[in-house]
């Protein structure tokens, strides 16, 4: 028996991978996808599992024609000799409680199984999409919300937010040269046979998975040949683009997330249930994506280097007050990536490029403080306010200059006598000395990443440290600069922790 899984996708990086590593090991025996038009490095990304895993795929940037993609996708799987196909979209994980999917299948006699669609909210903190954003879903609504017929005028009317409407029921069904699949995966036509249910199969849906992807969902760059077609079939995208353009997407957010339980849905809180099942079934796979290194900092934490629990604990209180975007797991996977440098080579110095107003800075600092008397931690940075990307949706912005409060919280926190600040452009300074970490957090456009590398990892000592911020989908110049490294084999994934990236420089290579 040959299961196929079709799939239409747009700027699904950040979870395709996890997506199709998943399915494939749960019963399917091969992926037909088709990209429609992603300009996040979807593209790339399925050129390199097609190298690897049972995967045929093409690109087709035209209008947003579900329906007649995914159709056509299963017409090649009935050619190729497909039992069953399965339309799975990027954020959907099928999961058969009771018994293997392929059981379910082969013991069934229906032309289609009916199988219910469950959506998972995410927490009102969570700014970005990462696959690590799927652990924090651990919410669903109490009930699904409808009729379906009525879902549109209940989420604009405020009624229910819209993670909580009711969805039409998602299909598996047998191959023929006659099955055709609705708009959205939720109907088939199928010849001959009854529809029926299929016992213990449910689909967890994570359909904004943070308050950056409503900005990804307002899909500002589709082709605007193409913008009316797409937009006629999608309600909700169209609901999204008004509140977009009246500046209301934080509220959409706040009634599509949840924070101590509830969402809030114009002021009126809804209260959502505990569902940890999302969460369970991806973790297995987001710590082997990581090299079973998911949680890596209690291990290196415990090096004999003086960073103790209760160690890290003090550092978190004295960051927390300082501005900043790194979250607390991010900065303990920071404190011992550096200490594990700087045991490891005690003779080279930690170069930070970027460091705002000194979150980051206080973490390295404190943390090389417990492995020698005199460590050289050098901080560089113009400190004239310019951050984000240039290359990302948010683009890049002005703040206010940050190096006098920089100078005052390493004063406070106790490190200012071992931080070198450096107040310049990162590639105007001169340098020739041994490097233990190179932590790179300036600006996060394809460039300048490059830029930064280019001029300090030949300083880094064959096998010592590169640490990469904003390793996200957000700053996708950032993933392909780092992506590329992978692939040519100059750096080594070592752990992960949200938007930080540990790597190890590859003995032999000397960066540029």
């Amino acid at each position: 028996m040959q299961i196929y899984a079709v799939m239409c996708v747009r700027n699904e990086a950040d979870l395709l991978e996890l997506n199709l590593r998943y399915h494939l090991a749960a019963g399917i025996d091969h992926f037909l996808v088709v990209d429609n038009g992603s300009t996040d490095g979807t593209t790339e990304l399925l050129g390199r599992l097609a190298g690897e895993l049972p995967i045929d795929w093409t690109r087709r940037a035209g209008p947003f024609a579900q329906s007649e993609l995914t159709t056509n996708l299963a017409l090649e799987a009935w050619r190729r000799g497909a039992d069953w196909v399965i339309p799975i979209d990027a954020d959907e994980f099928w999961w058969s409680s009771e018994r293997p999917l392929r059981d379910v299948l082969a013991s069934s006699r229906a032309a289609a199984l009916e199988v219910p669609l469950i959506n998972f909210i995410q927490r009102r903190e969570q700014a970005t999409s990462c696959i690590h954003s799927l652990l924090t879903m651990t919410r669903r609504p109490t009930a699904p919300r409808g009729p379906i017929a009525d879902i549109e005028r209940l989420v604009a009317s405020g009624e229910i937010g819209f993670v909580e409407i009711e969805y039409p029921t998602k299909f598996i069904s047998r191959s023929s040269p006659a099955l055709r699949i609705g708009q959205g995966n939720h109907s088939v036509e199928h010849p001959g046979g009854e529809s029926g249910p299929a016992t213990g199969v449910v689909c967890l849906h994570a359909p904004i998975r943070s308050r950056a992807q409503l900005d990804v969902k307002v899909d500002k760059d589709r082709d605007s040949t193409h913008l009316e077609e797409y937009l006629r079939l999608s309600w909700h995208v169209r609901r999204w683009r008004r509140l977009a353009a009246d500046g209301m997407l934080d509220e959409e957010w706040a009634a599509n997330s949840y924070e101590n339980d509830h969402l809030d849905v114009r002021g009126l809180r809804r209260y959502t249930l505990f569902d940890p099942r999302l969460r369970d079934l991806v973790r297995p796979w987001i710590e082997r994506k990581q090299n079973h290194l998911a949680d890596p900092v209690p291990g290196m934490l415990m090096l004999n280097a003086g960073v103790t629990p209760g160690f890290v604990a003090e550092t978190l209180e004295l960051i927390r007050p300082i501005e900043g975007w790194m979250e607390e797991p991010e900065a303990c996977l920071l404190m011992a990536a550096s200490a594990l440098a700087l045991l490891e080579r005690p003779d080279g110095a930690i170069v930070e490029i970027g460091s705002y107003c000194g979150r980051s800075t206080v973490a390295i600092a404190r943390a090389a403080q417990t492995v020698t008397s005199n460590p050289r931690v050098v901080a560089i940075d113009p400190h004239e306010g310019l951050v984000g990307a240039s290359d990302s949706d948010e683009g890049l912005h002005d703040t206010p200059p940050t190096l006098d409060r920089f100078l005052e919280n390493i004063r406070r926190a106790g490190v200012s006598t071992i931080v070198e600040p450096v107040v310049d452009r990162s590639t105007r300074v001169q340098w020739t000395d041994p490097i233990s970490m190179l932590f790179i957090d300036g600006l996060h456009d394809y460039e300048s990443v490059l830029a930064d590398y280019g001029h300090f990892a030949p300083w880094v000592t064959g096998g010592g440290t590169i640490v990469f911020d904003d390793y996200d989908p957000s700053f996708p110049g950032v993933v392909r600069f780092v992506d590329g490294l992978l692939s040519s084999g100059a750096i080594r994934c070592e752990s992960q922790s949200g938007k930080l990236l540990v790597t190890r420089k590859q003995e032999g290579m000397h960066g540029g």
